[in-house]
């Protein structure tokens, strides 16, 4: 068991009257909390008259020297609950702390909070939204949001993301407006196959180091991967939707400028 391990401090052991899986029995289990995390085991059936089974409950907690916690309810009752929420209603009888489910399941709150703060908003959403037996872990976990993060969400990778995309958009350039074949030098983006009248053929888009972006035919000449930064001479047209965004023709004179790191 996780308390019998060296370096582990106990700080909890309980033992507690719940149910089998088929909600037939009433059965022993036991919660130990350490410092970082909380365990649960069962121990043994019990009995289908809750009188017994409390009787039976008391002699194993005072012989094991555990406090034990035997709140009545009728045997179908906790069947009723969904799983997680019935290890959160177990995990109440020790603290609101501990974390009933997803990723950090068992783990405390206080622990690993700062480790992944936008997964924590989302779990507190979700339980906002939920009909979770564990209130007082739904409270505590408003509560340390509110005072780690002032109550202010932080950025999710796709909104950092988008953020960026839309600074770099008005940062950029607009395409160079020109009848003439000019010099373009930028990063490849991507490079992807597509159909045409012709067969499959490779394009690609460029980002040059103005801002402004540009898409094409990869020459066949180049051997490129994306995050390469390349030169190439071609004819561009300007999008009619964006200037910031154009399209080239008939690439030559390509070579690899440098490769990507």
């Amino acid at each position: 068991m996780a308390y019998q391990q060296e370096g582990i401090k106990m700080t909890s052991r309980i033992a507690f009257i719940s149910t089998g899986e088929k909600y037939g029995f009433y059965t022993l289990r036991t919660i130990v909390a350490t410092e970082t995390a909380c365990v649960e085991n069962y121990i043994k059936n019990l009995s289908t008259n809750w009188d017994t089974a409390q009787d039976k409950a008391r002699v194993f907690a005072d012989r094991a020297g555990m406090e034990l916690h035997a709140g009545y309810f009728e045997l179908d009752e906790i069947g009723k609950l969904r799983g997680d929420d019935r290890w959160a209603m177990e995990l109440e009888l020790i603290n609101p702390d501990f974390i009933p489910y997803g990723k950090f399941r068992g783990q405390r709150l206080s622990n690993v909070f700062a480790d992944d703060v936008d997964y924590f908003w989302w779990m507190l959403e979700d339980f906002n939204h939920t009909l979770s037996a564990n209130i007082p872990f739904g409270v505590h976990l408003a509560c340390t949001i509110a005072d780690e993060t002032d109550g202010v969400r932080p950025l999710t990778q796709a909104e950092k993301y988008e953020q960026q995309r839309v600074a770099e958009a008005a940062a950029a350039d607009p395409v160079p407006v020109t009848d003439a074949r000019i010099n373009i030098t930028g990063e490849i983006l991507c490079i992807k196959s597509q159909d045409s009248f012709y067969g499959t053929v490779l394009k690609m888009l460029v980002r040059a180091p103005q801002g402004f972006k540009v898409w094409g035919s990869y020459p066949m000449s180049l051997d490129a991967n994306k995050g390469d930064t390349i030169s190439f001479i071609a004819k561009v047209d300007v999008s009619d939707k964006d200037d910031k965004f154009g399209f080239f023709k008939r690439p030559t004179k390509a070579i690899i400028v440098s490769k990507a790191v």
